[in-house]
This record gives structure tokens, sequence and C-alpha cells, in this order.
């Protein structure tokens, strides 16, 4: 491309019909993957007493998961997106890995949040 050509010559925009594919297969990829974690934490961690490592592992990659997940249900959730069809799939994974999160970080008991707040909160 030289100076004076037009960027039309240089450059083919992608299709709409394209993006939508890259963005479902991205989508899928990501899906698969995040399918492969939650097996893999419930091998690993859901009823036993994991590795320190192991634990960090997992905090660090089902962030990660979710935050990805999350940025896909935002394209895939848009009305005018034109592929619908991993959209119920995503929305039951992003459920499925929330659900084992709260499993994995269950809530601390009231006493330890008033514990809590008056460390925190001292006057």
């Amino acid at each position: 491309m030289t100076v004076a050509e037009p960027l039309e010559h240089a450059f083919n925009p992608p299709t709409m019909p394209m993006l939508s594919q890259m963005m479902v297969g991205q989508t899928r990829q990501l899906m698969d993957n995040a399918i492969r974690f939650r097996r893999w934490t419930h091998d690993q961690l859901i009823g036993k007493e994991p590795a320190p490592q192991t634990e960090a592992q997992y905090e660090t990659i089902g962030k990660w998961n979710l935050r990805l997940l999350r940025m896909a249900h935002v394209s895939l959730g848009d009305p005018e997106f034109p592929d619908k069809t991993l959209l119920a799939e995503l929305e039951l994974l992003i459920w499925q890995l929330n659900e084992q999160w709260e499993i994995l970080h269950p809530p601390l008991p009231d006493q330890e949040v008033e514990k809590l707040y008056a460390q925190v909160f001292t006057a």
C-alpha cells in the first residue's frame, strides 16, 4: 500500500457473518475450557483438602473464566447479535460456575461478620 492508495484497496473488511462466526467460535472455546475447568475443580477441590497451590490456581482461573464468559454474554445477549444459539448454554454455564464458586466460598457466619465490622469500623 502506498500513501496515496485508498484504504479500501489494502483492507478487506470482514463481513457480519464472518464476525459473528468468529465470536461464536471464540465463545465455544471459552465454554469448552470452562467446562473442563469445572470438572477439574470438582475432581481437585470439592469435598477435599486441596493444597494451597491448587486453591490459588482455582482462584485465579475461576475469576478469569467468569470474567471472560460474562464478556461473551454481553456480546451474545445483544438484541442485534445475529446468532442466538449459544446464549442459553452460556447463561447456564455462568450459573454453574457461580454456584460452584458459592460452594467453595461459603458466606461468613454472622459472628465473623460482626467481628470484622468491629475491626474495620472502630469508633
